[in-house]
């Protein structure tokens, strides 16, 4: 793995704002290249346990669907989908 500093050269440990599954700070990239600028941009930073607790909770979805409205269980299916790619 890489650390903070091979990645970025300026990195704020303050966030700029936060919400129930991450925070965002502010950044500076490295160059890939020397005849590149280095680029702001902001970081978000996801906590360590919202990757765990969406999937509790998205299995308990399917549960609650296939009781309830299973006829919309392939709604429920994608959604887990979606969140899996973006987790």
């Amino acid at each position: 793995g890489r650390t903070l500093s091979d990645v970025f050269l300026e990195f704020e440990e303050r966030p700029i704002g936060a919400a129930s599954i991450a925070q965002a700070h502010r950044a500076v990239l490295r160059p890939n290249r020397p005849d590149e600028p280095p680029e702001r941009v902001i970081v978000k930073v996801q906590y360590p346990e919202v990757s765990r607790l969406f999937q509790a909770d998205l299995a308990n979805l399917e549960l609650a669907t296939r009781l309830f409205a299973p006829e919309n269980i392939e709604v429920a299916k994608a959604l887990r989908k979606r969140h899996e790619n973006e987790l």
